[in-house]
């Protein structure tokens, strides 16, 4: 599960049998195993 929080400009990830993780937005987001191939810089998901 992603959670994206406009506020701070950050993604926390939640995977099953894992740590939680955090991106800032000078990091990219990607797909894993569930979307393959998926990738973006989570400063785009802040833009307008």
């Amino acid at each position: 599960m992603w959670v994206v929080e406009p506020d701070s400009r950050r993604v926390l990830i939640y995977e099953t049998g894992r740590d939680r993780r955090e991106l800032c937005e000078d990091e990219l987001l990607d797909g894993g195993e569930v979307l393959p191939g998926f990738n973006t810089p989570v400063a785009r998901l802040f833009t307008n």
